[in-house]
């Protein structure tokens, strides 16, 4: 299970441990909004190569600008503005110095899992947790997962038929563009 999704499952004295370590210099919309992106990447080996946390910075802008659009596609204008905002906000503290958000990125993600182990350590130790609660929490996944597969295939689709769009508007006006070279030559 993602990292981020088992966050998100934790008690709230926890979730306030994992606010504290979100800011303005990276926030938290990020970490949730692109947390498949940002858990496939290590940040350790990132952070300790400058050219590589330069590449990884533009592709964070690229994530942002997808999610952007996303949001523009379900006409979500505060969460549009956010992004905007984040964005250029990332551009004025890491342009210059991407190493740096890949260490904050690193660290963030390694107090995160020591949040989680001691999470479960207390959950062990208290053995509260009941199987009906497992199995909500197993069943709460497979729904997020399904919505994550469906929306995964609806971008699909709509990609697809903006391709199809696209390709026949392109037909249809070189069709008009030959037809009246054919009518000129006349």
């Amino acid at each position: 299970m993602a990292q981020w999704l088992q966050l998100s499952m934790l008690d709230c004295k926890y979730l306030e441990q994992v606010d504290q370590l979100y800011d303005d210099s990276f926030p938290m919309d990020i970490r949730q909004y692109l947390s498949k992106w940002i858990e496939s990447i290590d940040w350790d080996v990132t952070a300790a190569q400058d050219s590589l946390a330069t590449v990884r910075f533009h592709d964070l802008l690229v994530q942002l600008d997808d999610q952007h659009s996303r949001f523009t596609l379900d006409n979500n204008f505060l969460q549009q503005h956010n992004f905007r905002k984040i964005k250029r906000n990332l551009q004025d503290r890491f342009q210059e110095d991407p190493v740096h958000m890949a260490m904050i990125i690193a660290r963030n993600l390694k107090e995160e899992q020591k949040i989680l182990a001691n999470a479960k350590d207390a959950e062990v130790k208290s053995g509260t947790v009941s199987a009906m609660v497992v199995e909500k929490q197993k069943l709460d996944n497979k729904v997020k997962e399904m919505k994550e597969k469906f929306m995964d295939q609806y971008l699909k689709s709509l990609e697809d038929l903006q391709d199809e769009y696209d390709f026949k508007l392109n037909t249809l006006k070189n069709r008009g563009k030959t037809s009246y070279r054919r009518r000129n030559r006349k």
